[in-house]
């Protein structure tokens, strides 16, 4: 399966990992974050707790991005999903339920540019 986009996509996990000349190295090795030993010694056991990849709109994601690549902690995501997961994001809670601003937009349809600025502004949600 080495040209499969799993074995591309595990890798480059192990690049960004341990590879201090990867641009990348700084935002996730440099960061603390590794690389389970298992996925990390064999490509194959790293398949195995992942399965094939849904789709190509699918990419690796961990749901806690300060914990590392192992299975309890990664998925295949869709690059919606992915956004949805940033450390960056602006959570708020309304109506009893919290959403990402961006979700908040979508399902208000509302413009993101112009509610983010108004809030930046002072103005509240419900505003």
């Amino acid at each position: 399966m080495s040209k499969s986009s799993e074995y591309r996509i595990w890798a480059k996990i192990k690049e960004r990992c341990n590879d201090h000349n990867c641009a990348q190295f700084k935002d996730y090795g440099g960061q603390g974050i590794k690389m389970c030993k298992a996925w990390e010694r064999s490509f194959e056991t790293f398949f195995k707790d992942m399965g094939p990849r849904p789709s190509k709109g699918h990419s690796i994601d961990r749901l806690k991005n300060h914990k590392g690549y192992h299975p309890k902690n990664c998925r295949w995501a869709t690059d919606l999903e992915q956004a949805n997961n940033k450390r960056n994001n602006h959570y708020i809670k309304y109506k009893g339920k919290t959403l990402s601003l961006a979700d908040w937009m979508r399902e208000l349809g509302l413009v993101y540019a112009v509610v983010s600025y108004r809030l930046s502004q002072g103005w509240s949600f419900e505003e």
